[in-house]
């Protein structure tokens, strides 16, 4: 649910990222602790390091982001000592103070940031000595693999001068799929592995240190799950699957796959198909067919694809807006009308009566966060205009993995030079 201000106002004072964050207390890490270990232990979740015997503090850990337990292994990874982390501004939402005791740093979702929040982040690690945790992909994976990092880590790598550590960890999307809300319990794992080192950080240059990290950072948690000859027997494993797949597999059909138990059904072309323990979708009939979980989504951004380059794809649809001007909670400012297509997102609402509208460009938004069932069992999805985060609430049946599919197969089109608009 989101977290409402009912007082609020879009004109509200908005936050800003200065001010350094403090050093986290004593108290504040046998708080981390105490809610980091029991999750972990009941899973034995294992650790493997890798060229980690050198390595000293501070430096930057770059965490994979599949669940809810990635903050845990970063936590524990450190025990006992503390570290600072980049959090985005909606989680700050009732608890910013608890954060910044923690010792986090404000950002806005995908938001070109100003230089306030590249010195927060120098800040902690030159002068309070703390590792730095950096989420680089900045949302949940949606299927168990890496998504995009853009390229600004190198420049921060390249002033910071200490070593850089990637967090892999594997797992954790199956445990607890972004797309579920059925939790599975197994053992799980995390390699912590030193790929930069601080003599490294005075030699390479930002897009040599870039290459590095996207070599590095790379996972499929299916992929894992097979190498792990891991089944998983939750009897409800596929509900909620609909929402990463919202295509049905060789079918033109959107938004009519429904969930029960292991299976997915069709609505529009009775197509059924089963998740079974392996991970692994089955198409059933006469002559069922295996299909990977990452066949399946790459072949909906194949459609999507040839949709954005034949000039077809366009969203325009109602929804419910809402806007975080600061910590103190999101403001509805009601129904709205929200546009995307190659040329980037178009939104109009009122305020106060007032009617309003903004042009958000596809070149300046490589991802957005999207969120299934989140608020009164809405689908939405957010990001930043203007120093603003702003939540949009769909109808419950919209497909918004579509639109965060799309946004990520525009800017990379735009990125490689050959987008249309």
């Amino acid at each position: 649910m989101l977290k409402l201000n009912p007082q609020g106002s879009f004109h509200d004072e908005r936050y800003t990222m200065k001010g350094k964050p403090p050093k986290p207390t004593r108290l504040m890490k046998l708080y981390v602790w105490s809610r980091t270990f029991f999750p972990l232990w009941i899973r034995r979740h294992k650790y493997i390091k890798i060229n980690m015997e050198t390595v000293q503090e501070p430096y930057i850990m770059l965490a994979s982001h599949g669940s809810y337990l990635d903050f845990k292994t970063a936590a524990r990874a450190v025990f006992p000592k503390s570290a600072a982390n980049v959090a985005a501004l909606d989680a700050y939402v009732k608890y910013e103070k608890l954060l910044k005791w923690l010792g986090s740093i404000g950002v806005r979702k995908f938001s070109t940031q100003d230089s306030t929040v590249g010195r927060n982040m120098l800040h902690v690690i030159k002068k309070h000595g703390l590792t730095l945790i950096i989420y680089p992909e900045a949302r949940y994976t949606l299927d168990g693999r890496a998504h995009y990092i853009p390229p600004s880590l190198g420049k921060l790598v390249k002033l910071a001068k200490v070593p850089v550590v990637t967090l892999i960890n594997h797992g954790h999307h199956l445990a607890k799929p972004y797309w579920s809300k059925q939790g599975r319990f197994f053992k799980t794992e995390s390699v912590l592995k030193q790929i930069i080192t601080a003599e490294e950080t005075h030699l390479l240059t930002p897009d040599a240190i870039n290459e590095r990290i996207q070599e590095a950072f790379v996972y499929d948690d299916y992929q894992w799950q097979k190498s792990k000859q891991l089944k998983i027997r939750h009897r409800k494993r596929a509900e909620g699957l609909e929402n990463l797949l919202y295509r049905t597999y060789g079918t033109q059909h959107e938004g009519v796959l429904r969930s029960k138990g292991h299976q997915l059904f069709c609505e529009a072309s009775e197509k059924r198909f089963e998740l079974n323990e392996q991970g692994d979708l089955i198409e059933l009939g006469d002559t069922p067919k295996v299909i990977a979980m990452a066949t399946w989504v790459d072949w909906q951004k194949e459609c999507l694809k040839a949709s954005i380059e034949e000039g077809s794809y366009h969203v325009e649809t109602e929804v419910d807006v809402y806007v975080l001007p600061n910590p103190k909670g999101f403001v509805s400012l009601g129904k709205g009308i929200f546009k995307h297509s190659p040329a980037g997102f178009e939104v109009h609402f009122q305020v106060e009566g007032e009617a309003m509208s903004w042009f958000h460009e596809s070149k300046r938004q490589y991802a957005v966060h999207v969120a299934y069932k989140h608020h009164h069992g809405q689908p939405f999805i957010g990001f930043s205009h203007d120093n603003l985060t702003y939540f949009f609430g769909f109808d419950q049946s919209f497909p918004v993995t579509k639109v965060a599919f799309a946004t990520e197969l525009i800017y990379q089109s735009i990125k490689n030079g050959d987008a249309r608009d």
